[in-house]
């Protein structure tokens, strides 16, 4: 059986500093009254990065939103009820979106930021943070949008971070570059362009 994407999100779900992809299918036309073989409405599918440049499909052991078959369409990621863990909304056709909480077991603690520019824009598309003094680089970039008709939280997540302080570089889309020092995973932050402090989310 073959798939039809619609939504498509690269995101950390499993807290390792790896992106994970998730896909929400479904066909435009319903041509199952000639050709069964071919599915009107499609299951979601779930993509785990091993870190070594492939994936392998968990979509068997997602959750029981994976196991049924729907229109899907758009798909907008962020942490919802900020513990740590990207969840994701999906607008289906014909039938209601859904809202899927991650509850997956993780390792490694996250920590979430949310930029604001001063004297680029304030949401600051394409700002850039990197984590310093780790082993594996870890970065991730703010993009404007996001799948299909539909945007991602303004925020950026970053994963695989042990209990520890860490150091951060922000790189503003005006060229600018700031320090973070000290900062623990595990909370929800706000940092303003120039600004020497975090504020609280």
């Amino acid at each position: 059986m073959g798939f039809l994407g619609f939504g498509v999100s690269g995101m950390d779900a499993d807290n390792d500093g790896w992106s994970d992809l998730l896909v929400v299918n479904g066909h435009v036309d319903d041509r199952t009254w000639f050709d069964a073989d071919q599915p009107y409405r499609m299951t979601a599918q779930m993509f785990q990065n091993r870190g070594d440049g492939t994936f392998r499909e968990v979509t068997g052991d997602a959750g029981a939103y994976f196991g049924r078959a729907l229109l899907g369409r758009g798909l907008a990621t962020g942490d919802l009820d900020r513990d740590g863990r990207l969840d994701a909304v999906v607008s289906n056709q014909l039938d209601p979106s859904t809202v899927l909480r991650n509850e997956s077991e993780v390792d490694g603690r996250s920590l979430v930021l949310k930029l604001v520019g001063v004297s680029c824009a304030r949401t600051p598309v394409g700002v850039r943070v990197r984590v310093l003094g780790v082993e594996t680089v870890l970065w991730r970039q703010l993009v404007g949008g996001g799948s299909y008709q539909s945007a991602d939280a303004c925020e950026l997540h970053l994963g695989g971070l042990e209990d520890r302080e860490y150091d951060l570089e922000v790189q503003w889309p005006d060229g600018s570059v700031q320090q973070i020092s000290g900062i623990r995973p595990g909370r929800w932050a706000v940092k303003q362009q120039g600004a020497a402090a975090l504020l609280p989310w």
